[in-house]
């Protein structure tokens, strides 16, 4: 039996639910100033609202839980994790990523694709495989880190030798990442010819670096949705292609759409931040020809060359290939692919 703080804890996420769909059916007039700063120290408190059905209906799934006998019959633990769950609203992408976890998690679990083949340890893959799937769904749901996932991973697969925090790391960035590809392939009148680009951080691998940015080392090539790949399983480095999700176990390089008569050129922005003839330039601030001709040389080794996306006009004839021989002097990846 459920205690009467427990209870009441219960009801009070239910009203903060209820308060947060009543703001934004109603607007902020139908709060007090307490109840407003009540959800927004709850995270409920958004400023623009899609969908007006879905708060009434997680209302009322929280709701059935209590009514039910299977409901009556769950710990205390169990039903707070599910009406923190449903009560958390979720995005897009998050939405588009659950899908995709749900049908391919585990793919870059090596070896469980060929016990799969094999009948004794067949069952075995097969139920480590349903684990990642239910692991890699729940963090993304829960909104979870990789290192609680990665623990998750470690507690339900049974397989302590394994780099959990790798695939932790592989399959929550891969999950997102195909959430990104559909959300704006959804949401874009282009559909498979949406023009989108991935921009590496300064520290990614020779490997994304050489798929996804030009010939300079920092532009950002420019790619249709249907140039990308599913994924590079199977691949040796060298034939290495630019990838819905990741390019490779720990790959981080994220998505990003392009809008038409957009391109990256080269322009110089501050590297440092430094003062000169009493204007402040900070970091990451675009320098013109004009000025830079005016700045001491002291002052203009604190600049360097970047890729910035601007309106150009141009339409298509920017896209580089992606499908192209990429010649590496290694073909294995410090990741450990």
């Amino acid at each position: 039996m459920l205690t009467k703080s427990q209870i009441r804890k219960i009801q009070e996420i239910i009203k903060r639910r209820f308060l947060a769909f009543t703001y934004e059916a109603l607007g902020e007039r139908a709060l007090t100033k307490d109840e407003i700063k009540l959800l927004k120290r709850a995270g409920l408190l958004r400023s623009s609202v899609k969908n007006m059905i879905g708060d009434p209906y997680v209302l009322g799934k929280i709701v059935a839980i209590t009514d039910r006998k299977r409901g009556r019959e769950l710990d205390y633990k169990t039903v707070l994790k599910l009406v923190e769950k449903n009560a958390k609203p979720m995005t897009q992408v998050e939405r588009l990523a659950i899908d995709y976890a749900k049908d391919h998690a585990g793919q870059y679990i090596q070896g469980i694709g060929d016990a799969m083949a094999k009948d004794a340890a067949g069952i075995v893959a097969r139920r480590q495989m349903e684990a990642i799937r239910t692991e890699v769904v729940s963090a993304i749901e829960e909104r979870k880190t990789t290192s609680e996932l990665k623990t998750a991973l470690f507690d339900a697969v049974d397989d302590k030798y394994r780099d959990w925090q790798r695939v932790a790391s592989t399959e929550m960035n891969d999950a997102i990442q195909n959430g990104i590809f559909q959300g704006i392939k959804e949401s874009s009148d282009e559909g498979n010819n949406q023009l989108v680009y991935k921009r590496p951080s300064p520290d990614a691998c020779k490997y994304c670096k050489a798929v996804y940015l030009r010939e300079d080392g920092f532009t950002p090539k420019i790619f249709k949705l249907s140039e990308l790949i599913p994924s590079n399983i199977g691949r040796k480095a060298a034939n290495w292609g630019p990838t819905i999700g990741s390019v490779h176990p720990w790959c981080q390089c994220q998505l990003h759409p392009v809008l038409d008569g957009f391109d990256f050129e080269k322009r110089r922005v501050v590297a440092e931040g430094f003062t000169a003839r009493g204007k402040q330039y900070k970091p990451g601030q675009i320098v013109e020809d004009g000025e830079f001709t005016q700045l001491s040389a002291a002052q203009k080794k604190n600049l360097k060359w970047d890729a910035i996306l601007t309106y150009t006009g141009k339409t298509g004839s920017h896209i580089k290939k992606s499908v192209e021989k990429l010649d590496f002097s290694e073909n294995e990846c410090i990741c450990g692919y």
